[in-house]
């Protein structure tokens, strides 16, 4: 089910925990048995991911669902500074909220 940019779930938390992982968008998708462009897709906010898939996502990961929604909440409340030049930034930005 493809989306409206703008409606889209925040999917830079998805991205986020991938590139802090060190994981490639190829072997997320092969952890969770789904296609790398159904992945791709989901960072760039092209697609909403089922519930399941979400909790699949939150367990590869070992984090909660809960933990990724803080994540996306914090990211919502800072997407209109000044942009952020990299997903370091963006991390330490989410942890400081989360302490």
């Amino acid at each position: 089910m493809k989306t409206k940019k703008k409606e889209a779930y925040n999917m830079n938390a998805f991205r986020l925990l991938r590139l802090c992982n060190d994981l490639t968008v190829v072997e997320v998708a092969e952890e969770m048995q789904l296609s790398p462009q159904y992945i791709r897709d989901i960072e760039r906010g092209y697609r909403y991911p089922a519930q399941d898939k979400i909790v699949k996502f939150c367990e590869l990961f070992n984090i909660s669902v809960e933990t990724l929604d803080e994540i996306q909440n914090c990211q919502e409340k800072y997407k209109n500074e000044q942009p952020l030049k990299s997903y370091q930034k963006m991390l330490m930005r989410t942890l400081m909220n989360l302490l």
